[in-house]
C-alpha cells in the first residue's frame, strides 16, 4: 500500500480533512494574534486579516474557536468519509481517479495556504524580535494583499501543472486546479476590493 492508497481510506481521508482544516483555522488566528501583539505598528492591513468571509468575524476577534468552524469541521469530515467510501467501494478506475482529484485538490490547496500562514508567523515574530530588521511602516491596501496572495497561488498552480505534465497524476492535477481556482478567486476579490482611503494610505489605523 502506497501513500495515495492510504489517503483513499475513509478514516484517513476524514482525519486528513479535519487536521488540515484545523491547522488552517488555528494558524490564521495565531497569525493575527502575533501581528496585533508584535508587528501591528510596522505592518498595517486594510480591513480583515482573513480573506474568507465565513470566518472573518472570529479572526478579527482573535477567538480560538467558533461554531462555524466546528460545523464546517464536522460536515467536511463526514463528507470526505462518505465520498471516499462510496468511490473506493466501486473499485472502478474512473471513481478512483475522481477521488484522487478531490484529495489532491484539498491537500495541495490547504498545504499552500498553511505555508503562507507559517511565513506570516515567522515574519511577524522576526519583526518583534529584531526591530532593526524592519524600519518604518508598511500599509497593505486590501487589494494589494489579496493580489499578492493570488500571485503566490498562481506560482503554486504553475509548479503543480509542470509536475503533472512531467508525471501525469489525478492527485497532482487536483492540486494544480485548486491552486488555479485560488488564483482566479484572488484576482476577482482584488478587482472588487475598494481602494484605500486617504487616512489609511497615510498610515492611520484602519477599522477591521
Amino acid at each position: 500500500m502506497d501513500l495515495l492508497d492510504l489517503l483513499r481510506l475513509p478514516p484517513v481521508a476524514c482525519l486528513l480533512f479535519c487536521t488540515l482544516h484545523s491547522l488552517d483555522f488555528l494558524l490564521t488566528i495565531a497569525g493575527e494574534r502575533v501581528r496585533q501583539r508584535r508587528a501591528a505598528q510596522v505592518i498595517r492591513i486594510s480591513g480583515s486579516y482573513e480573506l474568507n468571509p465565513l470566518f472573518r468575524k472570529v479572526v478579527d476577534e482573535r477567538r480560538w474557536w467558533s461554531w462555524r468552524f466546528l460545523l464546517t469541521l464536522g460536515v467536511g469530515g463526514a463528507v470526505f468519509y462518505v465520498a471516499s467510501w462510496s468511490m473506493l467501494s466501486t473499485g472502478r478506475p474512473d471513481d478512483l481517479a475522481a477521488l484522487d482529484l478531490v484529495l489532491g485538490a484539498f491537500v495541495f490547496s490547504r498545504l499552500h495556504i498553511i505555508q503562507r500562514h507559517l511565513h506570516n508567523l515567522w515574519l511577524f515574530d522576526r519583526i518583534a524580535r529584531h526591530p532593526e530588521s524592519a524600519v518604518g511602516e508598511v500599509h497593505y491596501e486590501r487589494r494589494v494583499g489579496v493580489a499578492g496572495a493570488a500571485f503566490q497561488s498562481g506560482g503554486a498552480a504553475l509548479l503543480l501543472a509542470a509536475a503533472y505534465v512531467a508525471a501525469p497524476s489525478a492527485f497532482v492535477l487536483g492540486g494544480a486546479l485548486s491552486c488555479g481556482l485560488l488564483t482566479l478567486l484572488g484576482v476577482v476579490l482584488a478587482l472588487r476590493a475598494k481602494p484605500a482611503t486617504a487616512a489609511a494610505a497615510s498610515g492611520a489605523p484602519t477599522p477591521s
